[in-house]
C-alpha cells in the first residue's frame, strides 16, 4: 500500500470516529443510551458488528454510521458495498432495523430523530 493510501485510509478512519462520537453524545444527550451497546457483533460466525445497537428493543435497532461517501471510502468500492450488502441482509433476516446514518444526518439531527422514532420508551430509560 502507497504511503498516501495509508494516508486516506487513516484520515477516513478518523473522521469515522469523529462521527461516531458525535451521534453517541447526541443519544447521550437525548437518553437513549440505557440498554444501547457500542460494536454489537449480532453474528456469531462473522465479525460484523453494529456502531450502536439495542439488543433488547422491540424491534431490534441498530445503526451505522456511514462515512467516505464523498471521498470514495470502501462503502463506496464494489467490494465494500458488495460486504455491506451482505452483512445488512443478514441482519435483516435476523429481524434487525439497520439505520444507516451519514455524517450529514448526524449534524442536522436527522440521525436522532429516526433513532428516537425506533428505540421504544422503556429501552430508552426515559
Amino acid at each position: 500500500m502507497t504511503p498516501a493510501a495509508v494516508l486516506a485510509r487513516e484520515t477516513a478512519k478518523a473522521r469515522r470516529i469523529v462521527h461516531e462520537e458525535a451521534m453517541y453524545v447526541q443519544l447521550r444527550a437525548a437518553g437513549l443510551t440505557n440498554g444501547m451497546q457500542r460494536e454489537w457483533k449480532f453474528e456469531d460466525t462473522r465479525r460484523w458488528r453494529f456502531d450502536f445497537a439495542w439488543p433488547d428493543n422491540n424491534p431490534l435497532v441498530a445503526v451505522e454510521c456511514e462515512g467516505g461517501l464523498w471521498t470514495g471510502g470502501r462503502h463506496n468500492t464494489p467490494t465494500g458495498m458488495l460486504g455491506d450488502m451482505e452483512k445488512y441482509n443478514a441482519a435483516s433476516l435476523k429481524a434487525w432495523y439497520v439505520l444507516r446514518v451519514s455524517a450529514e444526518h448526524i449534524k442536522s439531527g436527522q440521525a436522532l430523530a429516526w433513532i428516537k422514532q425506533m428505540v421504544k420508551p422503556e429501552v430508552r430509560g426515559t
